[in-house]
């Protein structure tokens, strides 16, 4: 009986010897770390024998491995290549990452309007962090990302000014609830830096990697949080008398894109715009 190596097994045990650990592939590939560990051990059980063993901490090929990844590497090659060949026929998709901030408006508004006009392009998207967004477009893992950054960067496509949203009950707490998202967060750092230099007494009642999360918990009367308006629905709270700072909207490109992900990118800067 014949036995076929699935290609994706190939190309993940490629990017693991590329990057040189499974952590760091798992960046490149958008895979979790045990799903890598399940792929390679599926990998091995094809193969009937070992491919990676690990030594002093660090991953190394056994003999059958290097052998394996030198095959693999040609294989991959000729696959791409046919890929390339027939390219007008097999289309990449086009990869979008952004910041969470943005997946509601983006995803239900822009994104839906840009399939009507083209249903035949596939979409990719990442929603995350944005200095993971910035490391994985500078990657080349991203056509098109869409992040938070400093308000004097020149790449700003637009402006917005933080401020405090929550039940305006809760600034007569002596100790001031406050909810924010997990590490990294530009939001979170610049809530805590406002706090303390206002010499305000608070605490972190709610810390989530969730928007949602951080919303539902803003909604409920639970705490305050420091945001722009972009996503808040009620109306701002004021706390001390200085002007909040500004955060940057970044909409980049890759220079490479085709016309389809530009096309898709001026939907994106527009919207941001009107934000």
């Amino acid at each position: 009986m014949r036995i076929n190596l699935p290609m994706d097994l190939l190309r993940t045990l490629v990017a693991i010897v590329d990057t040189g650990s499974m952590v760091k592939a798992s960046e490149h590939i958008y895979l979790t770390q045990s799903a890598i560990s399940l792929q390679m051990k599926r990998l091995s059980d094809i193969i009937g024998q070992p491919i990676l063993v690990r030594q002093q901490g660090a991953l190394h090929l056994t003999p059958v491995g290097e052998r394996l990844v030198a095959s693999a590497r040609e294989i991959l090659a000729l696959n791409d290549s046919l890929i390339g060949d027939i390219g007008n026929r097999v289309d990449s998709p086009v990869r979008i990452g952004m910041v969470q901030d943005f997946a509601d408006a983006i995803l239900s508004g822009v994104l839906s309007r840009f399939k009507r006009s083209y249903p035949d392009v596939r979409l990719e998207i990442r929603v995350s962090h944005s200095e993971e967004l910035k490391d994985l477009f500078a990657s080349g893992l991203l056509d098109i990302a869409l992040y938070l950054g400093d308000p004097d960067t020149l790449e700003a496509t637009s402006k917005a000014q933080m401020a405090w949203f929550g039940d305006a009950d809760l600034l007569l707490e002596p100790v001031l609830p406050i909810a924010i998202m997990t590490k990294p967060c530009r939001f979170r750092e610049a809530a805590i830096q406002e706090l303390t230099r206002m010499e305000r007494p608070f605490s972190i009642t709610v810390e989530t990697p969730s928007i949602s999360v951080l919303r539902a918990a803003v909604e409920s009367g639970l705490a305050v949080t420091y945001r722009t308006f972009l996503g808040n629905r009620s109306e701002p709270l004021v706390i001390g008398g200085e002007t909040a700072p500004e955060i940057a909207y970044i909409v980049s490109v890759q220079p490479s894109a085709d016309a389809t992900a530009l096309a898709l990118s001026e939907l994106i800067t527009a919207a941001v715009r009107k934000i």
